[in-house]
């Protein structure tokens, strides 16, 4: 036990440390260090499967799972996810982000096991501020009557974001806060622990208690639950013991655990709210780090927003504002301070906050209900059928819409502008700036226009001076920002300010784009629609939203409808669930931010030539290039054992940074060095060679690769006791096979093609494993030949294990490749010549398109490929940057047609 407090010690200490440089969710990550020790300690994951509500909470999970060397990339772009993510990881038994998901998905992970005779305890961790949700009631009630057997453990802090609100925090207050109660039932507890056939008669007697003594009944043994608590979330010894006993009880239980958000470091315990996220800081001062500005920088969307409220509620005195949980993070805790009557945190639960605003509107009150984009999609039947269908004036603010950065795909705002735009009678407006949302919200209010919407980002403006007098804005009109003749682009909302941009470089080049921001994405004015069509044969839409169903599919759409010959291309989010990282990384990913806009705006005749927008450089290949540049610039010298990366240009930009490449022989000849180890990984040999030697690791190799190391040392001690038989599918003396070999003390099989398969001896055992870099498809093929040889050998009762521990962006590029390639006339795929994964992906390619050719240089093109091609399709391999596939592009433009072909992004 004394291990584990020192584990929690440890643990604590590391994501102070790692939170301090790379921002992400504190507070609530630091109340629940010793649950989540307590929690592996006791249960078998992920055999057990342990489900994390939200995910805010879950980092110390994802470092006692495997996960500490790649947390330093926590929710940058190729990095590890902010959220329990199953690709990611085994141990992270569902995809969450979310509240009050837990329970439902528990329940269903419960009963399919039932299904299935397996045996296996599931777990769901659920906040106290995550219970307010209603569906966590829904799920609470159904595993109740199924009496399902699972645990909750609900970790109740007192706090969402900001602090919860509403009776059932009173009601949870009460439990905790009763000294006679919980004294006596922890004695009770204590003395029969070990006799489990008194557990249950004292339990019943508990019930008597907690009425007496709590003046209530007890909510979830209502519902069905077995209530065991109030414990001390931070005593894991006492935590650890409680568990353990669970473990023998039947049926569904709630185990509440009282915790601390921010525990053990003390400005996160002073002020939570601050510390929920608080950006970058000093651990030793608790001071946040901004980032140093010679000159001021403009409000959030999110001050405007709150400011100007608070102006227009003083103004008219029908104005409140509603939103779920969230009055800190969209800044209506302006309107909290001035107007506390006016003000109504309704917590996490967003259909009740629409509907409770259709209320008050209906009774004569101007509601300005905030939501966050994502969070909305919980909301939309009560804004159709409450709301919209009758005509209330309710101004729903959806605050985050569009990309907002390092959360990632649960909680981008992509898709309100696609699934309000059916709705009948409802104003849907994106304001370009700031001084527009002042003005948006001023003309919100003015009249009762029925259901209007405003959408914004999060993050800062471009004005310095917004707060100016008012002015109205007339519903349904959108505005010239700048006339052009080659050209016309066409945006909504904030987009527009990288068109602004966009227009400025394309100027310099000698085109004239013509800029209209639409303001209005219903009503859309028509009017200004007539006008743009007749004047330009081609227009390029831009919004920061789903090109499915938003702006794109309007302006298409009305063209049709008037039978307008106008060529119209989309830009936005696509037809994708989009990653992590930095709003300006993902907005040049999907192709919308001004180097996109250019690049799509700049050719206008020709052949069309897309670039596959998932294609670019792997996670663990941008973590390993990332090492090697912080070690370069730390110490100026680096060996590398072999290539960092199959692309010669990326090799010789590290190399003149003072890096250089060795072999395995040349690595026993030195001495005292440091040396970085790739993504693919290395056997145990290498790691005892640098020991002997005194050389510096720098272990770069992926987390996906590191698990599936271990599992194959699993399987190959299986087949020291059974006799059987470690197969790895993948390129023979590949670093990452060459590890994957040495965890079986050189023992294992490797075949590298449908073919080889014959060298397996189907009398043993067979634990078959891929190279990470290999496809699916190659893997099923494997697979299924070994399948069809035990059958003809008649070997089907001897055991057969496959694992499929593809890379997940191997997996997606894969499947998306498919279809890219498959939607145009040529490929051209680049790759290095070494690169496995390349030609694996290649011949997927192959296969969707004959008509698809492999090049590692610009050099490789052959004209003839393209006689009669009107889409070229350009991808690439998980070792292929970006840039150079920019460049193929471009040399193939002017191969074409002389620079005249038009190029977007796929």
């Amino acid at each position: 036990m004394d291990e584990l407090i020192a584990l929690a010690a440890e643990l604590r200490m590391f994501i102070i440390e790692a939170t301090s440089q790379n921002p992400g969710h504190l507070g609530a990550n630091l109340g629940v260090v010793e649950l989540a020790i307590a929690l592996h300690h006791t249960f078998n994951a992920p055999e057990d499967k342990i489900i994390w509500d939200v995910g805010h909470q879950a980092y110390a999970h994802k470092i006692l799972t495997g996960r500490r060397d790649a947390f330093q990339t926590n929710r940058k772009y190729g990095g590890l996810s902010g959220f329990p993510l199953p690709s990611e990881s085994e141990y992270d038994a569902f995809g969450v982000g979310h509240s009050s998901t837990s329970i439902s998905a528990a329940l269903g992970i419960a009963t399919a096991a039932r299904l299935k005779n397996e045996s296996r305890q599931v777990i769901a961790v659920i906040g106290d501020g995550s219970l307010t949700g209603g569906m966590a009631f829904e799920a609470l009630n159904h595993a109740g009557a199924a009496g399902a057997n699972m645990l909750v453990v609900l970790n109740d802090n007192n706090m969402a974001i900001d602090p919860n609100v509403g009776a059932l925090k009173e009601y949870l207050l009460d439990i905790t806060t009763s000294g006679t109660y919980n004294r006596l039932k922890t004695n009770v507890w204590n003395r029969m622990r070990k006799h489990n056939r008194f557990l249950r008669f004292f339990q019943l007697i508990g019930r008597v208690l907690k009425s007496m003594l709590l003046k209530q009944g007890n909510l979830f043994e209502s519902l069905g639950f077995r209530y065991f608590g109030p414990v001390d979330g931070h005593d894991i010894a006492y935590l650890t013991r409680v568990l353990e006993d669970l473990q023998h009880i039947q049926g569904p239980k709630l185990l509440h655990v009282v915790t601390v958000k921010g525990k053990g470091y003390k400005f996160a315990e002073k002020e939570q709210t601050r510390w929920h996220a608080p950006g970058k800081f000093n651990m030793e001062t608790g001071e946040l780090i901004c980032m140093p500005s010679d000159k001021a920088q403009p409000p959030t969307y999110q001050e405007v927003f709150g400011q100007t409220l608070t102006e227009l509620a003083a103004i008219n005195d029908r104005i409140v504002g509603v939103t779920p949980a969230m009055p800190t993070g969209c800044s209506m805790a302006h309107l909290m301070h001035c107007y506390p009557d006016r003000f109504f945190d309704v917590g996490i639960a967003e259909q009740h906050a629409v509907t409770f605003s259709a209320g008050l509107a209906i009774s004569g009150m101007t509601p300005f209900c905030n939501i966050y984009s994502t969070f909305l999609q919980r909301g939309y039947d009560q804004v159709i059928h409450d709301v919209a269908l009758q005509k209330l004036p309710v101004v729903l603010c959806i605050d985050r819409a569009g990309l907002v950065g390092e959360d990632g795909a649960t909680h981008h705002g992509a898709y309100d502008l696609a699934y309000l735009r059916p709705i009948p009678d409802i104003i849907i407006s994106a304001p370009m700036d700031e001084k527009e949302l002042r003005n948006l919200l001023f003309t919100a209010q003015a009249e009762n226009r029925g259901t209007f919407v405003i959408r914004y980002p999060k993050g800062c403006g471009i004005h310095l001076e917004w707060k100016l007098p008012f002015e109205h804005i007339p519903v349904g009109k959108g505005r010239i920002m700048r006339e052009g003749e080659d050209v016309g682009i066409v945006s909504i909302g904030t987009a527009g300010n990288n068109v602004t941009e966009a227009c400025r470089q394309l100027e310099e080049c000698g085109i004239q784009a013509a800029h209209y921001d639409m303001r209005f994405l219903k009503p859309m004015d028509e009017e200004l629609l007539h006008t743009i069509c007749r004047k330009h044969q081609r227009l390029i839409t831009v919004e920061d939203g789903s090109v499915t169903g938003g702006l794109g599919s309007a302006v298409l759409e009305f063209a049709n409808q008037h039978a307008y010959a106008v060529q119209v291309e989309t830009l936005g989010i696509p037809d994708r669930f989009i990653t992590h990282g930095s709003v300006c990384e993902l907005q040049h990913e999907c192709g919308y931010d001004a180097a996109g806009i250019v690049a799509k705006a700049k050719f206008e005749t020709g052949i069309t030539i897309d670039i596959d927008t998932g294609s670019g450089f792997c996670y663990g290949v941008v973590r390993a290039i990332r090492m090697a540049e912080d070690a370069l610039q730390n110490s100026g010298g680096l060996y590398s054992l072999g290539d960092i990366v199959h692309n010669e240009q990326e090799v010789a930009r590290l190399n003149r940074s003072g890096m250089s490449s060795l072999n395995h022989q040349q690595l026993q000849e030195i001495h005292d060095a440091k040396v970085l180890i790739r993504a693919h990984g290395e056997p145990p040999s290498t790691y005892h060679t640098a020991k002997l030697n005194r050389i510096s690791l720098i272990d770069a190799t992926c987390p996906v690769v590191l698990n599936l190391q271990q599992k194959v040392h699993k399987a190959y001690l299986r087949s020291l006791a059974d006799g059987g038989q470690v197969v790895i599918y993948g390129k023979p003396r590949h670093a990452e096979v060459n590890g994957l070999v040495g965890q079986t003390n050189d023992t294992a099989l490797v075949i590298a093609s449908v073919e080889e398969t014959g060298r397996i001896d189907f009398t043993r055992p067979v634990y078959l494993f891929a190279q990470t870099t290999m496809t699916i498809a190659g893997l099923n093929d494997v697979k299924q030949r070994i399948d069809d040889e035990r059958k003809s050998r008649r070997c089907e009762d001897i055991p057969f294990e496959v694992n499929d521990t593809i890379c997940r962006q191997v997996s997606n590029r894969e499947h998306h490749l498919i279809e890219f390639a498959d939607s145009h006339d040529v490929i051209v795929f680049v790759s290095g010549s070494k690169s496995s994964n390349g030609h694996a992906l290649y011949e997927v390619c192959k296969k969707a398109n004959p008509r698809s050719y492999l090049i590692a240089h610009t050099d490789d093109i052959a004209k003839e490929w393209f006689d009669s091609a009107q889409t070229i399709g350009i991808c690439g391999a998980t070792s292929t940057p970006r840039w150079l596939m920019e460049e193929v592009a471009g040399k193939l433009g002017k191969r074409m047609n002389g620079g005249t072909e038009k190029r977007r992004n796929g």
